[in-house]
């Protein structure tokens, strides 16, 4: 639950091939295979990650996000895309009140 949370990692936006196919944010590149071997390692994560929302990999204290909602053009997000989103951004934040650090 959100109370278990301790810590939040906040991507730029999903991607077109990563999270906006799968559902699940930093899958389909590289970053997304050391984020999640990274998380499993330190205790974050545990199962196998696959980049596959059915690939039973379950975090741990840990949620992850994005900082834009939507794919943005060339996968680059801009300031007035980011300024737009912190109104769920914010929320997404508050919601986690033992939270203890945000990457």
């Amino acid at each position: 639950g959100d109370a278990t949370v301790q810590l939040l990692i906040v991507g730029l936006a999903p991607g077109l091939r990563g999270a906006n196919r799968t559902g699940r944010p930093f899958t389909g590149d590289y970053a997304g295979d050391l984020l999640y071997s990274t998380l499993i390692s330190h205790g974050f994560a545990r199962g196998e990650f696959k980049a596959r929302p059915d690939d039973g990999l379950e975090l741990v204290g840990t949620a992850i996000t994005n900082a834009v909602r939507c794919v943005p053009p060339e996968n680059k997000p801009v300031g007035a895309e980011i300024a737009t989103c912190r109104t769920f951004l914010v929320p997404t934040i508050a919601r986690f009140p033992n939270l203890r650090a945000v990457l």
